[in-house]
Order: C-alpha cells, then structure tokens, then sequence
C-alpha cells in the first residue's frame, strides 16, 4: 500500500486509504457510521504504527508490491485446520482465483475502479500460484461484518465473501456491494465454487 501511494507514512491522517473510508456513505443497516468510524480508527493506527515501527519488525522488503516473488512459506497453518496449505491453495486456485477478472477492476490496486470504489485490495496482481495463495491468505483475513465472518465455517452459505456479490433476489448483499451484483442467482457457476471452496475449506478448519 505504501509502494502505491496509498498510504503517507509522514502524514498517516493525510493518507488516500484514510480519505476513501471517510467518501463512503452508509445505506444500510449492516454498514453504519459507527461501523465505518471503527474502520477510520484501526487502519488509522495501523498506519500510524507501521510509520515508526515497520522497518524495525519487518526489515526492507524486496518485492512489495509482490510481481511474481516467490510466497514465503507460512509456518503458523492452524487457520487451515489439519488441511495442508498446497492442496488449500490448489483448490482456491481452481475454484475462486480463476473468476479473478470478475472481482480485479474493484479488488486489484491496479483496477479501473479500485480509487473510485475504496474496496479492500485483497486480490494479488500475480497470475501465478504465489499470486493465488496470496490471494487466499487475503480473502481468509478479511473482516466481514459485524458477527458475520467473511469465511463462516460453521454456515459456509452465510459467508460474506460469497453473500456480498449474490444478488438480494437471493439472500444476497449485492444491493450495498460497491462492485454491484456479480452472481445474478445461486445457479451462477462462480457461485457454485466459491461456495465449493469455502466448503472445502470449513471441513478442514473444523478437523480437531
């Protein structure tokens, strides 16, 4: 984010991220501006503490902006329950990381919308499976709503990462989804393997 101007870190306040938090405008009862000032306030002191403690905890990194580096192996996998990472990550690149384009113009730093809409830059510029495991790890970090995990293991159905593209028509959240509706029913074959995935990955993270 700092390699693409997105984040000041002389004047944290100041930085674009900061300023598209602050242009959204609430419509409905899950986003509200109590909701939306908490986010002003977290990713506020998350920039304010990486302006003076990034280079010490994380040293200078290479490839920032991450085009193509190898992914660095992770050694902490207990979020993938007792699944390992490269049969996880091969299936969310064949079920999720393939509708990419579907999501890149609002969740790529590189997308035509991306300023204009201020989504989370969760998708990863790289093609490649480094690209989609990023990807993957991203989607699994992502805050979903208010008592609504964005991955919901326990009611895969009921994730955000699948309801915030699904048209209402459908149970969907489409209606407050900056990108708009992007799975015009359940019968969508996007749909279908996102929820495959998220499927998949709820009977792994549930395995004592």
């Amino acid at each position: 984010m700092v390699e693409k101007g997105m984040v000041d870190f002389k004047s944290p306040s100041l930085s674009s991220v900061m300023k598209w938090i602050d242009m959204a405008k609430p419509q409905s009862g899950l986003i509200t501006l109590q909701i939306q000032k908490k986010e002003h306030d977290a990713f506020l002191q998350w920039i304010t503490w990486s302006a003076g403690c990034q280079d010490a905890v994380c040293g200078k990194i290479a490839d920032p902006c991450g085009a193509g580096g190898a992914v660095v192996p992770v050694t902490d996998t207990s979020m993938l329950g007792k699944c390992d990472e490269k049969s996880i990550g091969a299936s969310f690149k064949t079920l999720v990381y393939k509708w990419r384009d579907r999501c890149s113009h609002c969740h790529a730093p590189y997308g035509k919308d991306f300023v204009k809409t201020g989504a989370p830059p969760w998708l990863h510029s790289d093609k490649t499976d480094a690209g989609s495991l990023y990807t993957m790890y991203n989607v699994l970090g992502l805050p979903g709503l208010p008592g609504k995990p964005s991955i919901n293991i326990i009611k895969p159905d009921q994730s955000i990462f699948l309801l915030k593209p699904l048209s209402p028509d459908f149970g969907g959240l489409g209606n407050i989804h900056a990108g708009g509706v992007k799975f015009a029913d359940k019968k969508d074959p996007a749909y279908v393997d996102f929820l495959k995935w998220i499927e998949l990955f709820a009977a792994c993270a549930k395995k004592p």
